[in-house]
């Protein structure tokens, strides 16, 4: 064995050498205390054993440089897959199961319930969620039905952060963009293989505050106002294929416009009677979608529509 010099990684060895060599000279002096001498003999007469063994085996190279410590390193190595699953993952990206794919497997077994209502903690706008639009995308090709995109939310530039308005954006536009993407996508499948128009329906869902602008929705008006430009954009990428892309613009009292200051009062449209007719209705506009969506509409693609009580604009 080559000569040993003095470093910071010998230490707890000497340490552990020192502690064994004060408490047995302890104990010779003072053998009337030996319950309270005898644990740290023990102890470091142990320490100093196995740092010895360490020095002198040839099997591991870390414990022979760091007699002692390494032992640390392998009783971390050991119980790392506890740290990382209790400490350190979060319920989505444990391997080879994450601990929500473990918990359902338990509630199962038990019998319990295993569904956990209002939405996920996946970021579902992240790369490789696009199949959860699948429910969306038509399968009998020829019959895709008409896409109505509905979505509304209202913010004040003085106090929104950042973030809420890159999640309005996400929601409205690109929210809009991808199911358009997976139909499109399938239309020209069909197109392609027929050689006949497709005769697809898109109609979009806009607002009057994309169009004018209005205080306090500046990330909601933004959004619609895109909308209102994809829509016209994809009306010229698909027409060749005999599809009609139009947005509508309601007008209508809403839950949604009822958080605005002044808005009037809700109307359900479910508990107008049949032969009462209300402008704030807002099934005042489903007249129009219909039409859009019939075939009587095929001429009609890359219109901008509000629908205003009985006007149409």
């Amino acid at each position: 064995m080559p000569p040993l010099t003095f470093s910071t990684r010998l230490l707890p060895l000497i340490l552990a050498a020192l502690g064994s060599l004060v408490a047995l000279v302890a104990l010779v002096a003072w053998p009337g205390q030996a319950v309270w001498l005898m644990p740290p003999l023990l102890l470091c007469g142990a320490l100093t054993a196995l740092g010895l063994w360490d020095l002198t085996q040839r099997k591991h190279a870390v414990l022979r440089n760091y007699p002692i410590t390494a032992h640390l390193r392998f009783l971390l190595e050991k119980i790392r897959p506890e740290m990382r699953q209790y400490f350190f993952e979060d319920e989505k990206t444990g391997t080879p199961f994450s601990r929500d794919k473990r918990a359902v497997v338990y509630q199962r077994a038990k019998m319990q319930l295993d569904k956990r209502p209002f939405g996920t903690q996946h970021e579902v706008y992240q790369p490789g969620f696009e199949w959860l639009l699948h429910s969306v995308v038509a399968r009998t090709p020829g019959q895709a039905p008409p896409r109505v995109d509905i979505g509304g939310y209202d913010a004040s530039i003085f106090n929104m952060p950042v973030e809420d308005f890159d999640a309005v954006i996400k929601v409205h536009l690109r929210g809009t963009w991808i199911p358009c993407k997976h139909a499109a996508l399938h239309w020209r499948s069909v197109n392609k293989e027929t050689g006949a128009p497709v005769g697809g329906r898109i109609i979009n869902t806009i607002s009057g505050a994309g169009l004018t602008g209005n205080f306090g929705q500046t990330n909601y008006a933004p959004a619609k106002a895109a909308i209102a430009s994809l829509t016209q954009t994809l009306s010229l990428e698909l027409y060749k294929m005999g599809v009609t892309v139009n947005a509508v613009g309601p007008a209508a009292a809403t839950r949604i416009t009822a958080t605005m200051p002044g808005a009037p009062a809700v109307v359900e449209p479910d508990e107008i009677p049949e032969d009462e007719w209300n402008r704030m209705d807002p099934a005042v506009s489903s007249p129009l979608v219909a039409w859009l969506a019939s075939e009587e509409a095929d001429h009609v693609t890359g219109q901008i529509i509000r629908a205003v009580a009985e006007n149409i604009i």
